[in-house]
């Protein structure tokens, strides 16, 4: 793994007005894996990525992945449609999206002139996985460079400029003298109303269309306040992975480090998106670097019980969604994934403690048992070339 950049749970209300009826919008972090010959671009989320419209694996999130191009510091324009630029200028931008192949600014690798240059392979399964040729990239350093990273609601062509929809006033979301379709399928809280007048389909494009946007340090309702003047996002670092064999986290004498016996040519790595998760809420562990086809053992050391199989695709990688009982203890915990071959890697979770049921008392630490970490063995998610992949010939669904 490059590096990871995550995220804050909760703030997919854009500058903390939006509003949206169904799915989930919400960024909780990137993972950049190297893989050979290729680059897979790995989007947490904080829900669970629905297809209701028949597409690709998914039909309502829209994702960019900005990669800054050196250390430029001039403003640029994102891909049409956004009404957001970044703080410097961007050498590709990556679209994970998974409806309406054929469309202008359909999924793909983007170049600054806005020409699609390359194909992205989409796995949206617990995460969004964007594989990429790595040659597209030239002889970019992706684990020094800058990224942003947007989360848009896709539309066909008409719907709105660059197949985004536009987020509507929220006067208009709730039918002030607007259509009744953009209550229930249009973002509300923005700036302006409806119109078939221009392409853009709304009356004022001063705010951004993102509804979540890495912004790090700095509050992303002060960053997306288009009433302060044009929204500007920042780019953000990767923070490195760990090196391979070592242990990093708060339990220095649960890693044994690289298996003796395993090929020292392996390096396998695995992330935990977003690093910290509520109790009864689900994780999605990734990984890259194990043999190719292996079978991987998950276990967690806070309590050391085997937890879940998993298996490699045929370049490693793995990626799978796991539920977190709700009584978990909260804490930090340590995650194995262990292959005969390739030997362990290692990552950190953080639990927190699960809300108490409505009517009742909240639970104690005292009144917590020991228990296993993760109880259910998760269906693997193959990252790689068999990964779902756009088809021009799959019938359209059109929303309203």
């Amino acid at each position: 793994m490059l590096g990871s950049v995550e995220d804050p749970v909760g703030d997919d209300n854009g500058p903390g007005t939006y509003t949206y009826p169904t799915g989930s919008f919400d960024l909780t972090g990137l993972d950049v894996y190297r893989d050979g010959d290729l680059v897979r671009f790995v989007v947490a989320t904080g829900g669970e990525i629905h297809n209701p419209w028949g597409g690709s694996g998914m039909s309502t999130q829209r994702v960019n992945i900005y990669v800054r191009d050196g250390s430029s510091t001039a403003v640029n324009p994102m891909l049409p449609g956004t009404n957001t630029s970044t703080e410097g200028a961007w050498t590709h931008a990556i679209v994970a999206d998974g409806r309406y192949a054929d469309a202008a600014f359909s999924g793909g690798v983007y170049d600054a002139d806005h020409r699609r240059v390359d194909a992205v392979t989409l796995d949206p399964s617990g995460s969004i996985v964007a594989t990429v040729p790595a040659a597209v990239f030239g002889g970019s350093d992706l684990a020094a460079t800058g990224y942003q990273v947007a989360m848009f609601s896709d539309a066909e062509d008409g719907e709105g400029v660059g197949n985004v929809r536009p987020v509507y006033s929220a006067e208009c979301a709730q039918g002030v003298d607007c259509p009744d379709f953009v209550g229930p399928f249009r973002g509300g809280g923005g700036a302006g109303s409806f119109t078939d007048q221009d392409p853009s389909r709304v009356t004022d494009t001063s705010d951004s269309n993102a509804f979540d946007l890495f912004t790090g340090a700095r509050p992303q309702a002060e960053v997306m306040d288009w009433t302060r003047g044009p929204v500007i996002a920042p780019y953000l670092v990767l923070e490195r992975a760990a090196a391979p064999g070592t242990d990093p986290g708060t339990d220095p004498g649960t890693d044994p480090g690289p298996d003796p016996g395993a090929d020292p040519g392996t390096d396998p790595t695995i992330a935990i998106a977003g690093g910290t998760v509520a109790a009864g809420g689900k994780v999605t562990v990734t990984g890259a670097g194990f043999a190719p086809t292996e079978s991987l053992q998950v276990t967690p050391h806070s309590d050391p019980v085997d937890l879940a199989l998993a298996a490699s695709d045929a370049w490693g990688a793995f990626s799978t969604v796991v539920p977190v009982p709700r009584d978990t203890p909260p804490g930090a915990h340590r995650i194995e994934v262990r292959g005969a071959a390739s030997g362990s890697a290692w990552a950190n979770l953080t639990v927190t403690a699960a809300a108490a049921p409505t009517g009742t008392l909240a639970v104690t630490g005292a009144d917590l048992l020991p228990i296993l970490l993760l109880t259910a063995l998760a269906l693997v998610t193959l990252v790689g070339g068999a990964a779902l992949i756009y088809s021009r010939s799959r019938p359209k669904r059109h929303r309203p």
